[in-house]
């Protein structure tokens, strides 16, 4: 009895600044991050609402100057600061009070500077100690906006081709218009395709393994799948979708053809035809299209 071996699923380790796709969501973002030396006071904050990248720039910002990355979440007690070129501390808005306004003056004191990311601005933090707040509101603060079309659709076609998985651009559409607009449940949605193609042996993604990735996406409000139209039938025979035209004979009876009803015309006067060759000159020159209209680019403020 052959033995079948099962897939092995193995996790890729998060590559930063060769994943990053910039867009307009976060370009003031980057356009801060490089230019640490400008920074008032040498601090900066990212902030902005989950899933938008904050940690991605962290970490992208702290290996280009060696920085030393932080966990706003375990930084408890008096942390002190190593000897590496700064600090980026992400979910700092997590982080021991006494701990956090330690870190902020060792690194006043030593010259370093610091990163922050957290989802508010920390000027509206709800700190109770006056000095920390004092500090917090004297960070320059940037919001990372929330990711656009152009960066999903970027996000999606990158994760496919990582994991070797092929999609027609209609599927494509069908994951960005019914997932919501969250890179994380888009990953998990090519994730499950993943799984999928790996047990089926197919690389090539068909819509009802995009049916079982949609419903097993971690988000709440699935009763828009029932609702919105969507298609499982295998794209193995387009011609399916058109089958009229495959028997056109039955719609088109013998009285097309008046020619064999009057044998007579069979030397037609040569007026006629040099009429019709005029007249199929002339619609041939007004159907020349006009140039189409350039793109419009849509601008997305960031903050």
């Amino acid at each position: 009895m052959p033995v079948r071996q099962l897939p092995l699923m193995i996790p890729s380790d998060p590559v930063y600044a060769a994943g990053f796709l910039p867009a307009a969501s976060n370009e003031a973002a980057r356009a801060w991050l490089d230019q640490t030396e400008a920074w008032p006071d040498r601090r900066l904050a990212l902030w902005g609402g989950a899933d938008r990248g904050k940690t991605h720039l962290l970490r992208i910002w702290a290996e280009r100057i060696g920085a030393e990355v932080m966990d706003g979440r375990t930084l408890t007690g008096l942390s002190g600061i190593s000897a590496r070129a700064g600090v980026a501390l992400d979910d700092a808005d997590a982080a021991d009070e006494h701990a956090l306004l330690h870190l902020l003056n060792t690194a006043r004191d030593r010259d370093r500077p610091v990163l922050l990311a957290a989802r508010v601005a920390p000027a509206r933090w709800p700190v109770t100690l006056p000095d920390l707040a004092s500090r917090l509101r004297a960070f320059v603060a940037v919001e990372v906006g929330a990711p656009g079309d152009d960066l999903l659709r970027g996000l999606l076609l990158r994760w496919l081709t990582e994991h070797r998985l092929v999609a027609d651009e209609a599927l494509h559409n069908r994951l960005l218009t019914h997932l919501p607009r969250s890179p994380d449940v888009l990953r998990a949605a090519v994730a499950r395709l993943d799984r999928d193609a790996l047990v089926s042996r197919r690389r090539k993604i068909t819509p009802a393994m995009l049916s079982a990735a949609l419903a097993d996406a971690p988000f709440d409000d699935k009763e828009s799948l029932a609702d919105a139209p969507f298609d499982d039938k295998e794209p193995d025979d387009p011609e399916s979708d058109n089958p009229e035209p495959d028997n056109p004979e039955p719609d088109n009876p013998e009285p097309d053809n008046p020619e064999p009803d009057n044998p007579e015309s069979d030397n037609p006067e040569p007026d006629n035809p040099e009429a019709d060759d005029t007249k199929s000159d002339n619609t041939k020159s007004n159907d020349v299209p006009a140039n189409p209209p350039e793109d419009s680019i849509a601008t997305v403020r960031s903050a």
